[in-house]
């Protein structure tokens, strides 16, 4: 019964309904996670409390010892990396430029003339630019729908 609260749960936080409550519209212009990323970020770091809890308590067969602090580092790791992910990537684009900013690389700022090649790559695009420099954005951003629409504008598909 927990599990299908649970799959109910993560169906809601995908709804546009969810994303409302947190004040949350999609905008051309403007590239940034929406709650429901954010959302599963909140539920790693949450599940990593819970395992280092559990470890520091003493609350593990300790003959799976190694197991458990494999475990233990994945979901430490997931959480770091979802948490500044969803929290710290933004952007903002209009008809002449792209400015996008990640944790990992820093603020880019590339104008849309520059644009050499459109690179749809799984669950992102990779917008590569005449000075070799390229922008990766997450196709589960908000605003991204808008962002291919301008892309298709300019003769990039």
């Amino acid at each position: 019964m927990e599990l299908l609260f649970f799959v109910l749960f993560l169906y809601f936080i995908r709804t546009p309904t969810y994303a409302g409550l947190f004040g949350f519209k999609e905008r051309y212009g403007i590239l940034q996670h929406t709650p429901f990323t954010k959302t599963i970020a909140v539920l790693s770091v949450v599940g990593a409390i819970v395992i280092l809890s559990v470890y520091f308590l003493n609350m593990f067969d300790r003959s799976q010892y190694y197991e458990f602090l494999m475990l233990l580092a994945f979901v430490l790791l997931l959480a770091a990396i979802l948490s500044l992910e969803s929290f710290f990537s933004k952007g903002n684009y209009n008809d002449k430029s792209i400015t996008y900013s990640t944790i990992w690389s820093g603020e880019k700022r590339q104008d849309w003339n520059d644009l050499s090649e459109v690179k749809f790559k799984g669950d992102q695009i990779k917008l590569l630019f005449a000075d070799g420099s390229s922008i990766r954005v997450f196709v589960i951003m908000g605003g991204y729908n808008y962002m291919l629409d301008l892309l298709e504008e300019k003769d990039f598909k």
